[in-house]
Order: C-alpha cells, then sequence, then structure tokens
C-alpha cells in the first residue's frame, strides 16, 4: 500500500502517503523504516516510486519529503542499481513548465540533503553509477537544455561532471551528442 500511495495514487477510500505513514509510525520506529524499506519485485522502494514521479508536481516532492523523514533511503538501489536520486534526475524535462521544474529542483535538493554540512557523502550520493555506469547526473544531462534545473543541482551537490559511463561517455559528452542532433 505505501508503495502505490508513493506513486501517487490514493488507495481506496482515498487513504495517502502521510495517512500510511502516520498510522506506520504508531507501530514504532522500526517497523516503519521496514514498510519504507520495502520493495517492489523489481526492487524499488516507495521512495524510487516518490522520485520516479517528479514531475508531477507539489505532491510528489512531499511524499519524498516524508519518506525521507521516515527512513528512505536515497542511496537505496533498485534492480539496475538506480538510486531515487537516478529517477527523479531521468524524469527533468522542458515540458515540466515553471513550477514543475521547482518542484524537481526542491525533490533533488531533498535526495542529497541528507549529507547536508558533509559535502563528501552529498557528492558521492551524486556521483553514484547505475548497472550501465550512468549517474543521476547522466541521466538530466540526456534531456539536454531541458534538464538544466537538474544538472545545476547535481553539480552543485557534488555530482563529478566527468564520471564516465561503462561505454566510456561523460555527461558533457551527453550534452554535446544532444547538440549535433
Amino acid at each position: 500500500a505505501l508503495h502505490y500511495a508513493a506513486a501517487g495514487f490514493h488507495l481506496q477510500g482515498g487513504v495517502a502517503l502521510g495517512e500510511l505513514l502516520k498510522a506506520a509510525k504508531h507501530e514504532g520506529r522500526e517497523q516503519l523504516k521496514r514498510y519504507v524499506s520495502a520493495r517492489t519485485e523489481g526492487g524499488a522502494t516507495a521512495l524510487h516510486l516518490a522520485a520516479w514521479r517528479a514531475h508531477h508536481g507539489a505532491n510528489a516532492a512531499l511524499a519524498v519529503e516524508a519518506l525521507m523523514s521516515a527512513g528512505g533511503s536515497p542511496a537505496a538501489r533498485d534492480a539496475h542499481g538506480r538510486t531515487p536520486l537516478h529517477l527523479a534526475a531521468m524524469r527533468s524535462s522542458k515540458r515540466l513548465g515553471a513550477e514543475r521544474a521547482e518542484t524537481l529542483r526542491t525533490m533533488l535538493t531533498a535526495l542529497t540533503r541528507p549529507a547536508a554540512g558533509r559535502s563528501e557523502a552529498a557528492a558521492k550520493l551524486a556521483s553514484m553509477h547505475d548497472d550501465a555506469g550512468w549517474t543521476a547526473l547522466h541521466m538530466a544531462c540526456c534531456h539536454g537544455d531541458a534538464g538544466a534545473d537538474a544538472v545545476e543541482v547535481l553539480l552543485r551537490a557534488g555530482a563529478d561532471p566527468f564520471a564516465k559511463t561503462r561505454d566510456g561517455v561523460c555527461p558533457l559528452g551527453l550534452l554535446l551528442a544532444l547538440e549535433h542532433q
């Protein structure tokens, strides 16, 4: 149910993510952490699903904040080695509009915040590679100018602009390839 709510769907009777987290909290902090850390068959946590919905506006950012407050890990990896930060960056797009671009910025900032005051940890999170060697910065760069907000947030968090995929491509290389298309 928590995954379903994190993905932005209301359960029968209108039960939303906040209500589920509140109910789980009454069962104790450890039980809450187990719920938040539970995985789908594809290895996604509720935080992965909320991050994937970055393009859906402020509710997605609120879901990310709530799940992280409940102990959700921004470093959790799904079956493809992607973190919630990868998924949020992947959803950056010029089609977002100003309000949703700000939501994405808020979400990316929240996902890199656990390391607030510890820039090395934020940089490590922002530079994590998935199974194909892609970082969140690679994902954001796939959108060219459209991913500019995500690129800025990730670079400020310490993402490595020279990180290479398994195929030897760096984020700048992706931007240059897009420009020549």
